[in-house]
């Protein structure tokens, strides 16, 4: 994935020394494996670059991780989930779960153990 991330970030400079070199000016794979040290300017952005990349790919990775994870929780739960409603019947033949409740105004639900309440705003 580095490597994949170095070759993205590096290959339109390659393509733009290609661009406006001449047979004369071509360097040898050497040069690229080891550039010239930059200035710390162009050290700061290609380091910002990259951090920012490698954040990004984190998150998604992490995202990712952490859906299989629910997904694989959920699968485990799945005829309990299942015998306490069947949202099969719901279900459009296109995949879509239409709304349930449209619209609800002031609403109270109370038993012995709890009391839960909705209104609209």
């Amino acid at each position: 994935m580095k490597l994949k991330l170095i070759v993205l970030l590096t290959l339109p400079l390659l393509a733009a020394n290609v661009a406006r070199a001449d047979d004369s000016d071509v360097k040898g794979l050497d040069y690229y494996m080891d550039p010239p040290s930059q200035s710390d300017d162009e050290a700061d952005v290609t380091g910002s670059m990259l951090n920012d990349a490698a954040h990004t790919i984190g998150f998604r990775g992490g995202k990712a991780e952490r859906a299989k994870e629910i997904r694989a929780a959920l699968e485990n739960q799945r005829s309990n989930l299942d015998y306490m409603y069947s949202f099969q019947p719901l279900i459009s033949s296109e995949g879509y779960l239409p709304p349930v409740i449209a619209e609800a105004k002031d609403v109270a639900h109370i038993t012995n153990e709890q009391i839960r309440t909705a209104n609209r705003a």
